[in-house]
């Protein structure tokens, strides 16, 4: 078990599922016991589900896919072997759960489909792309003279086969103040490929 404190107490004859709890840091914990405070005892599935999407976005993502089995939430964020040891090869039965709702609920914890949610991140998540979605609708009046082809084409050469997407990516810049470019770059490209890019984008942009 991990090193229990005073507030921690940890005994042999517990149950299973609370050993199993005492397994997670103090973090997900207090977690648990702020809502326990505000809305009563949490069923052992509600406080697993608060404790993995804690860990979830420790991890880095905003959410938690709830179509899996506890064990694969733990295998997918490759938490402690402690844990993943313990956890069962279940779903998490969240139906009748006080602390999850729909998002049009005032709930702690919202459920989109299949994706679990802190409220906090859930509203922020749909703030970002209702943001993304009015900028990215928004294009440039813009007509492409000859002379700025002949420079996207000197800029960026064109696949023998394949797409080339860099110069997609240039093109559309043109027309869009705000896009994504994705540049997936492997190991063994050159180390300046992504500064060359950055170079190409400029210079067609500081044409027009």
């Amino acid at each position: 078990m991990n090193n229990p404190t005073l507030f921690d107490a940890v005994y042999e004859d517990e149950p299973f599922e609370q050993q199993l709890l005492d397994l997670f840091d103090r973090h997900e914990k207090e977690i648990v016991h702020f809502l326990e405070r505000e809305y009563g005892e949490l069923s052992f599935d509600e406080k697993l589900a608060v404790m993995l999407t804690s860990c979830f976005v420790r991890a880095g993502h905003v959410c938690m896919p709830i179509n899996k089995s506890a064990d694969e939430l733990a295998l997918i964020i490759e938490m402690d072997e402690s844990i993943i040891e313990k956890i069962q090869s279940k779903k998490l039965r969240l139906n009748e759960s006080s602390i999850v709702g729909r998002p049009a609920e005032n709930t702690p914890m919202i459920l989109d489909g299949r994706l679990l949610y802190f409220r906090r991140y859930f509203r922020d998540e749909k703030k970002l792309l209702s943001w993304i979605t009015e900028k990215g609708n928004h294009q440039k009046d813009i007509i492409l003279k000859q002379t700025d082809r002949e420079i996207l084409h000197d800029l960026f050469e064109s696949g023998k086969k394949d797409v080339n997407w860099q110069k997609v990516a240039a093109a559309l810049s043109l027309f869009k103040p705000f896009t994504f470019h994705c540049l997936n770059f492997t190991v063994h490209k050159p180390p300046l490929c992504h500064f060359t890019t950055s170079h190409d984008f400029t210079l067609l942009v500081y044409t027009q």
